[in-house]
């Protein structure tokens, strides 16, 4: 089950655990935010880059003295939705891992 199914359903899970994935979810989607429309990055002179890890908008330019081309695509509306669902992805790999850790240590001790 993902983290997320496990936060909204029914199941008994340890105390806690929706608040932390509620808080996780808020600050994720805070964090997809705030990286998608205000973390800019060159990657080299003449390109500046808006957003990341999926970027909204690119500046190229092609001389250094001239006003740049920019690239507004398909892509840009998707930017923040793309990244919301990669950052939101987080939690669901935690748990994932976290429990396929634990199975994987129950496993090994009770083969002793």
């Amino acid at each position: 089950m993902t983290a997320g199914a496990l936060a909204v359903s029914g199941r008994k899970v340890p105390p806690g655990a929706k608040t932390i994935y509620w808080v996780a979810v808020l600050v994720l989607a805070l964090a997809a935010y705030l990286l998608t429309f205000h973390f800019e990055y060159e990657p080299s002179e003449n390109k500046l880059v808006r957003g990341w890890p999926v970027p909204h908008v690119v500046f190229e330019h092609p001389e250094a003295a001239v006003h740049g081309e920019d690239y507004v695509g398909a892509i840009s509306h998707a930017a923040y939705p793309l990244n919301l669902a990669l950052f939101l992805l987080m939690p669901a790999v935690g748990l994932f891992v976290w429990r396929w850790r634990t199975a994987r240590q129950i496993t090994r001790v009770s083969l002793f």
